[in-house]
């Protein structure tokens, strides 16, 4: 199994499901939009012509939604159901650690960094599950919930919060389809601008 396939595990079909729905809805907003601009010229633009017109700018549209989501130009910034799994680069991960050593036990960080593991031999990138977690981007970083539940996609209640860098996350996949990919690396760890 190479590192690509242990990074999306069993929540690929998830994963393909969303990126595959938000392109299928943008793929249409500019199909939309296409045609809403050819109905007002269509005195001068054939009708076959613009059909051509509209389905090229649906697969425009596809097709840089589908290549987006892959580079992290397009991330899902929370989590709409509970079930988190974190991939971190070594160094985030190593920094972490220390991190985690130098708090008080009992600290939400410290239990849940025990728990990650590296996903390959190699050691170049940790994951770290979270199976009722949360995530929520913002202010340099990511908020992770130990325990999270959700009413209408929208986190009801969140618990056991703790920190991580932008620096330090590779990708975060979440249960439901989720999906943050830091654009400095690759889904396997590799830095994506060498």
């Amino acid at each position: 199994m190479s590192t690509g396939e242990q990074v999306t595990g069993d929540r690929s079909g998830e994963l393909s499901k969303r990126t595959f729905e938000l392109a299928m809805g943008a793929g249409k907003a500019a199909a939309d939009r296409a045609a809403t601009f050819l109905g007002r010229h269509s005195d001068v633009i054939e009708a076959d012509v613009g059909k051509r017109i509209e389905a090229s700018e649906f697969d425009r549209a596809f097709n840089r939604t589908k290549a987006d989501r892959k580079t992290g130009h397009r991330n899902d910034n929370s989590s709409i159901a509970p079930g988190v799994t974190i991939y971190m680069s070594k160094a985030g991960f190593e920094e972490a650690m220390e991190s985690a050593e130098k708090l008080d036990e009992g600290s939400y960080f410290a239990e849940y960094m025990q728990t990650a593991q590296p996903v390959d031999d190699e050691g170049v990138l940790y994951t770290m599950r979270l199976p009722e977690g949360a995530y929520s981007m913002g202010w340099g970083g990511c908020t992770f919930y130990g325990e999270a539940t959700f009413e209408d996609d929208m986190p009801a209640v969140r618990e056991k919060p703790f920190s991580s860098p932008y620096d330090a996350i590779v990708r975060i996949e979440g249960d439901s389809g989720e999906l943050w990919q830091n654009y400095n690396f690759q889904p396997d760890g590799s830095p994506a601008h060498p």
